[in-house]
């Protein structure tokens, strides 16, 4: 009987431990990540950061780097720059996170802008890109901030996979160009949820109090006041209609310049109104084997809300290039694509007609494609345009013209200042809201001849008359000159006559 008994102990820890070493085995296996190290320790922003590390054999391993960041808010909106940020090679994310905001907008620049937007959900707001190409990106975050907010906070991810080679080693590289200073985190993690995380610091204190390298406090929104209505009763005068809408003033200043030169532009219109300024050119296109073309240097586009067209008589086709964008029309259709990082990206084909061997080609920057706004980076653009014409035709005639969309201040001022290097020689018309004035681009400045200076007639002084002691004191010069003359011939003539 104590035989079985036995027998039946030691059968139970053999089946007791076959159920206990799949388990060891497979906690032993979840912790996949089982080193992690970063050089160097504490890196500067542009600093490449290596990251090694051992897992298991062939895994693959999702590397997210972050940091957090405080801004501040002016008139209600926030915004924060990032320049020439690197994006690792695909598959790859990456986010950005807002609290306290009404909203978030994300841009990412290469050569165009390409900006995303989303309404925040009880004061926090997220966006993310997946498999961007890999890349140096300009990132710039803005929105409107929560009724009450000072600062908003602000959460940037950028996460990567790699895969552990068959000894279960990896490695990988984080370039940090364009980040603040201050704490990042970075973390290696498996499918199976194993991780480790590791915080690297700065050696470089902030510039600033808005880059902290301490966690942000919280902050709590304050609630919007109640407006209270107003009981007292109104009077409501009627006066004498009057124009509020309109541009009453336009100034261009100088009205002669060579290309390259600032045109300084200024007018008044109605408080806070919002206007557009535009600009345009004309000219003959000479016709060489049926084909037309034009070049346009270095034409200057500013931030915001601008329009773009060009007008083309006597043709078959045209293809107009605006760095980075092309436009292609064939008579029946237009095509749009751009061009990032060597890839060529269709963004619009709709149908454009050329009527009687005329055409426009249109565009409002930003412009909406597919959820996205797209825009032309500030700065000077080649502009290219060429096509066949049509049969018979001597000259194409072009009308080029943009529009810039100014708001005028709270006394109604308003004031741009265009550039005019691309613009041909002629004239180059600037108008406003049914004002208008002309420029002459030329290429030397005429330069005024030297002022004559006014001929002053000479009057004839008169000669002196000498007063009576003047004639006295010249009498007796005179008079002593005689005297000693004599006396010298006196004198001559006695040596001459004891010498005899």
């Amino acid at each position: 009987m104590v035989k079985i008994k036995m027998l039946i102990k030691q059968t139970v820890r053999i089946i007791l431990l076959i159920l206990i070493l799949p388990l060891l085995f497979a906690i032993t296996t979840t912790a996949a990540i089982s080193e992690l190290e970063i050089i160097p320790k504490n890196p500067v922003p542009g600093d490449d950061i290596n990251i090694f590390g051992v897992a298991s054999p062939n895994q693959e391993i999702t590397i997210t780097s972050s940091f957090h960041d405080i801004r501040p808010v002016s008139a209600g909106k926030y915004r924060y720059d990032l320049n020439d940020i690197e994006v690792p090679l695909k598959p790859n994310r990456f986010s950005v996170a807002s609290m306290n905001v009404k909203n978030l907008r994300v841009g990412v620049r290469t050569e165009i802008w390409i900006t995303k937007g989303i309404n925040a959900s009880e004061g926090v707001a997220t966006i993310s890109f997946d498999d961007v190409p890999h890349g140096n990106y300009d990132i710039k975050i803005f929105g409107d901030a929560l009724n009450g907010t000072s600062t908003v906070e602000i959460d940037v991810t950028a996460l990567a996979k790699i895969k552990a080679d068959s000894d279960g080693n990896f490695k990988t590289r984080i370039g940090t160009k364009g980040f603040p200073t201050g704490e990042y985190t970075i973390t290696a993690a498996a499918p199976d949820g194993a991780s480790k995380t590791i915080t690297v610091f700065s050696d470089e204190e902030p510039t600033s109090a808005l880059t902290s390298t301490s966690m942000p406090p919280t902050i709590t929104p304050t609630k919007t006041p109640r407006i209270t209505p107003i009981t007292t009763p109104v009077v409501l005068t009627l006066a004498p209609s009057v124009t509020i809408a309109g541009v009453t003033e336009l100034n261009v200043t100088p009205q002669v310049v060579v290309p390259g030169e600032t045109l300084s532009i200024s007018g008044e219109t109605s408080p806070n109104e919002e206007i557009w300024i535009d600009s345009s050119f004309e000219l003959s296109l000479p016709i060489s084997d049926g084909r037309y073309s034009a070049e346009f240097l270095g034409i200057s586009f500013i931030e915001g809300e601008k329009k773009f067209s060009a007008r083309a008589e006597n043709i078959q086709n045209i293809q107009m290039s605006l760095s980075p964008f092309t436009a292609t029309c064939n008579g029946e259709t237009i095509e749009v694509s751009t061009n990032i990082l060597g890839a060529t990206i269709p963004l619009i084909e709709k149908p454009l007609e050329i009527t009687n061997g005329t055409v426009t080609l249109s565009f409002s920057f930003p412009m909406k494609i597919s959820g996205f706004d797209i825009d032309i980076p500030p700065g000077k653009k080649d502009i290219k345009i060429s096509g066949d014409a049509i049969d018979d035709a001597s000259t194409v005639n072009l009308k080029v013209a943009t529009s810039i969309k100014v708001i005028a201040d709270p006394n109604g001022d308003f004031i741009l200042d265009i550039h005019t290097a691309g613009v041909p020689f002629g004239e180059f018309l600037i108008t406003a809201m049914g004002l208008e004035k002309t420029v002459q681009i030329v290429r030397t400045k005429p330069t005024p001849g030297p002022e004559e200076s006014p001929s002053v007639s000479q009057t004839p002084r008169p000669s002196p008359t000498p007063s009576p002691s003047q004639y006295q004191i010249l009498g007796f010069v005179i008079v002593f000159a005689i005297l000693l003359a004599i006396a010298y011939l006196v004198l001559r003539h006695k040596r001459n006559f004891l010498k005899k």
